[in-house]
């Protein structure tokens, strides 16, 4: 899948936006702050429902504007083709699909699976591992139909034991839902490690051609992994009353990334490290491509930022080669050369405004 036509309304800056991508890669460029990372914003509200900069809708809606409105022409493999809508006032919002609503927002991000990159996805490796194993939840609500399902599960039996063990109401009930927990954990657990195993070599050959270091995958599944679930739940239920949540379980799953045996955040410098989260993030979405049912759109906002122009050709390179549609930012339409993308589009954003360059 990848997007024919965009229309775009009352999005930040971005008052009346009609524009026809490439199915290749597109080249936003323009000033701070006319615009441009707002049509990558347009983009991924959707495919997600909801913008990636902020929760509130009265933030991204246009001032002046009570609603805002983003329409896409899609086109599949089979070069069908179908429309997708998004509408949001501050208090509302809306989707539909080849003219009809849709109640979740989950079939946008299975008709549209957005992959993005920003000057904040380096927090990937330094922040928590709810970023990461966000990242794991994205790429495996993708390849794996039953995943999300699971998912969901394990997430009501997590919230109604901690509900339990913070009232002290009923143990059978404490009980029964550490069961729950223990049966979805253990499909999680499969999902999860076979995922990792899955990416560690071609996330290690393009880290290779990217930085030419040797690197690593540690998952860390949340428990001991010798013993079910319910066990150590069992052992940890004390502990737990006292503190009032569950300290084991895939909601503390990790992944650590490793730089020749060290932590990567404590090896590479800042150009090094927007390359190395570029190129696990990459490696997903090739898998996804390959193993899912549509292609990413791939957004990068900011490309050239602490990237030399080597690095910067290296990366391009690597986003070449993905089966995906790419939408790029940058400030200068030199920044980025992209002469051997056989499909290509530029695109200047200046003042809202934004228009094909010839």
């Amino acid at each position: 899948m990848y997007l024919k036509h965009l229309k775009v309304e009352n999005l930040r800056s971005l008052r009346s936006v009609n524009i026809r991508p490439s199915r290749g890669v597109n080249l936003v460029f323009g000033s701070n702050g006319s615009g441009k990372t707002s049509l990558l914003e347009a983009i991924y509200l959707l495919g997600q429902g909801r913008s990636f900069r902020s929760r509130l809708s009265r933030d991204i809606i246009s001032r002046q504007s009570d609603m805002l409105r983003v329409v896409a022409q899609l086109v599949n493999p089979k070069e069908e083709e179908t429309t997708l809508g998004v509408e949001k006032t501050t208090s509302t919002q809306r989707y539909r699909h080849a003219g009809e609503d849709v109640r979740s927002a989950s079939l946008l991000a299975r008709l549209v699976p957005t992959l993005l990159i920003t000057p904040e996805s380096q927090r990937l490796m330094t922040d928590g591992a709810r970023l990461r194993r966000r990242m794991l939840d994205w790429a495996l609500f993708h390849v794996e139909p039953q995943y999300n399902v699971v998912l969901q599960k394990y997430r009501l039996a997590l919230r109604q034991r901690n509900a339990e063990l913070r009232t002290h109401a009923d143990r059978l009930a404490l009980v029964s839902w550490s069961k729950e927990m223990a049966n979805n954990a253990s499909r999680l657990h499969y999902y999860r490690q076979r995922y990792s195993d899955a990416v560690k070599g071609p996330l290690d050959s393009l880290v290779s051609e990217l930085l030419g270091v040797d690197i690593d995958i540690s998952y860390q599944p949340g428990w001991d992994t010798d013993f079910d679930l319910v066990d150590v739940l069992g052992r940890g239920e004390c502990r737990d009353i006292k503190r009032g949540y569950t300290s084991d379980g895939p909601h503390r799953a990790d992944v650590q990334f490793l730089v020749n045996g060290r932590a990567a955040h404590n090896v590479l410098s800042r150009g090094e490290s927007k390359l190395f989260v570029a190129a696990v993030l990459l490696t997903q979405s090739r898998l996804v491509a390959e193993q899912g049912i549509e292609k990413p759109v791939i957004l990068i906002d900011d490309l050239a930022s602490e990237l030399d122009s080597r690095n910067r050709y290296r990366l391009l390179e690597a986003l070449r080669r993905c089966p995906s549609q790419v939408f790029i930012t940058a400030t200068e339409r030199e920044a980025l050369h992209l002469d051997t993308w056989p499909c290509r589009k530029l695109f200047h954003v200046e003042q809202g405004l934004c228009q094909e360059v010839i």
